[in-house]
């Protein structure tokens, strides 16, 4: 049976919509998603350390909205394939339990040891890996999945199969 490493953040979670709640929660001022889009694609946020400094936030990442058709998909998955999920979670270690909590309660199908917290992708194995993050995929040695997110958009190449969404993953692997 093939295995596959799947990402959370910004692949089973939505990170975005999270990002502009909590700016106004945390520092009172508006931030328009499409302009966090914008500076993403571009790389030119004013001031990236106010961003990281919400991933410290209790409940950030228990909050996160689910992507669209990611359930669906993702269970149909484990039922075909040998399904990890890994999440480089140590940066913000408030996360672990957060990240958890929200695995069990949107993904009950998804057991404890099919999960992996670490703090890099570098050691994993596999014959799929599903991210946003072209640094993780690049050292991967099966077939990468690089899920589309402004930060990546930039990137193109045979190395990788660009995935839009949930739909599209479940057409290149179901």
């Amino acid at each position: 049976m093939e295995r596959i490493i799947l990402d959370m953040d910004n692949v089973m979670a939505e990170i975005n919509p999270q990002y502009v709640n909590y700016f106004k929660k945390v520092y009172g001022e508006d931030l328009v998603i499409d302009e966090l889009i914008d500076h993403q694609k571009n790389g030119t946020f004013p001031d990236y350390s106010r961003l990281h400094k919400l991933l410290e936030q209790p409940r950030f990442f228990r909050e996160l909205p689910v992507m669209a058709d990611a359930k669906e998909v993702v269970e149909n998955l484990n039922n075909r394939y040998e399904l990890f999920i890994v999440s480089a979670a140590m940066e913000y270690p408030q996360s672990l339990n957060e990240k958890l909590d929200w695995l069990e309660e949107h993904f009950p199908f998804i057991k404890s040891k099919q999960i992996a917290f670490t703090g890099s992708k570098k050691f994993v194995c596999g014959d799929i890996m599903i991210d946003d993050k072209v640094s993780n995929l690049d050292h991967f040695n099966g077939r990468k999945l690089l899920f589309s997110h402004p930060n990546n958009l930039k990137y193109t190449g045979v190395q990788y199969t660009r995935v839009d969404n949930w739909k599209e993953v479940s057409k290149v692997l179901l």
